[in-house]
């Protein structure tokens, strides 16, 4: 992103905590003068983890992070997920899905058959 009226260069980074955001961050660190995250808080089962890991990584580079809390615009997909905290990895739902999965996580990808 670049603002008209001056040559300094700016990027926002939506940071889960995963390795794939880490390395989006540290990319945008070496290429604008001015960066800054976003968590989003949508009530993963991990999130307590991501959040932290997020937060490592923000401060390690010393660049701000903001975090938004959606956990009530995701409640109607997630299915019980997002309370129930203990939860069995191995079991699966009539779906096949982890019980941890969120429907709708990665709203912008596409999907083949």
């Amino acid at each position: 992103m670049n603002d008209d009226n001056s040559k300094e260069t700016k990027a926002f980074v939506l940071l889960s905590g995963g390795i794939d955001s880490a390395v989006c961050l540290k990319k945008a660190s070496e290429e604008h003068e001015s960066v800054a995250a976003v968590h989003i808080d949508y009530g993963q089962q991990t999130e307590d983890i991501e959040r932290a890991n997020a937060e490592k990584q923000a401060d390690g580079l010393g660049i701000p992070l903001y975090t938004c809390n959606y956990r009530a615009v995701f409640r109607e997909f997630a299915e019980g997920t997002i309370e129930n905290k203990e939860y069995d990895r191995e079991r699966t739902t009539d779906e096949e899905h982890s019980v941890g999965y969120v429907p709708q996580r990665n709203l912008g990808s596409s999907q083949s058959s």
